[in-house]
């Protein structure tokens, strides 16, 4: 009995080293980092993507009222899909979510503040994350009040997105 519990003091320990070595970014080193980048021609590309994205969406929207297509579904899996282009052979672009239940299947509602089986209260403190989704995250869901900031002009409403 001795041996076994030896050995899983020496896996704990090595486990805790391992992990006290794994850290996120430093706010220092982050902007050290975007130093490096060319903003100028950043800036010009995002402009120049962010145009090309509008005008094929404000394209797509014109040829679905016109031809009776919704621009925004709710897929079987409780996601959403949006309308997004129309290619040019006629073939319609939807993107979409696909992971409604993820949440759940990880069993990451487990780790959220409060009661829970784990009560081991994550709060994600001090870390800036981004995520692209699609759509407009809740901001007044109440794990997310004064913790999210949306930064693109996504169309409308997700529950996919309040939930990732």
């Amino acid at each position: 009995m001795k041996k076994s519990t030896t050995k899983v003091q020496i896996v704990l320990a090595l486990c805790l080293c391992i992990s006290l070595s794994v850290f996120a970014q430093t706010p220092d080193q982050r902007k050290a980092i975007a130093e490096t980048y060319d903003q100028e021609l950043l800036a010009q590309l995002a402009q120049e993507y962010s145009r090309t994205f509008k005008e094929d969406f404000e394209a797509a929207k014109a040829y679905a009222a016109a031809n009776g297509i919704p621009v925004y579904l709710e897929t079987e899996n409780g996601g959403i899909a949006v309308l997004h282009k129309v290619l040019e052979d006629g073939s319609l672009l939807y993107t979409s979510t696909s992971n409604q239940g993820a949440a759940r299947t990880v069993r990451a509602n487990r780790l959220y503040p409060g009661p829970s089986p784990l009560d081991l209260e994550v709060e994600g403190e001090g870390m800036v994350i981004g995520i692209w989704d699609g759509g407009i995250v809740l901001p007044s869901h109440e794990l997310l009040v004064g913790r999210v900031q949306q930064v693109d002009n996504a169309p409308g409403l997700s529950t996919h997105a309040t939930h990732v």
